[in-house]
């Protein structure tokens, strides 16, 4: 990663904050307009790219995740370091795992929930509050598959400090 994009990283940052604490009215762009503009004129920015794909999962609007997610996988690819040295490619993968899921593909969701846990055991990184979330992930999509008892055993593994709403609720399901 260039220093460009360390810098683009953190103007990116600032501007979010500075909207977020504003006192004065601005025109109403929504943050996924932002990140499109950005991404047009610099179009390798990994976290552009990741958030991009984290905004508009987020709307619900699953085809521009997943190119982002896509996009960012290509990027990585074509790094000069291994892809699992690298933290946009753990978290590339799990959002194309969560499109995976939002579209009902559940096993080709889970394929990538594995990958993305591998990947982290790989680097041994600071990455646990994803893990956390991948298994919360693993367990729906365990759920759409009808596999109830994975879904259970693998919330069971989450600390329950470190459960979501949504997570506690199918643990008591369960």
């Amino acid at each position: 990663m260039g220093s460009k994009e360390n810098v683009l990283d953190c103007v990116w940052r600032i501007s979010c904050w500075a909207q977020k604490y504003s006192t004065t009215p601005s025109p109403p762009t929504s943050k996924s307009e932002q990140l499109r503009t950005l991404l047009r004129k610099y179009p390798t920015w990994r976290l552009g790219h990741l958030e991009l794909g984290e905004e508009s999962l987020a709307a619900d609007d699953i085809a521009t995740a997943y190119a982002s997610a896509h996009a960012l996988l290509l990027l990585e690819s074509s790094s000069s370091q291994p892809s699992c040295a690298s933290p946009y490619s753990s978290r590339a993968s799990f959002l194309l795992g969560r499109c995976y899921l939002r579209r009902g593909d559940a096993k080709r969701a889970l394929q990538f929930f594995t990958q993305v846990s591998t990947q982290i055991s790989i680097r041994d990184s600071k990455d646990r509050s994803l893990v956390w979330r991948i298994k919360e992930e693993s367990a729906a999509a365990y759920m759409v598959c009808g596999d109830s008892n994975s879904a259970l055993s693998t919330l069971l593994t989450v600390p329950e400090e470190k459960l979501t709403a949504e997570g506690a609720a199918a643990k008591a399901y369960l």
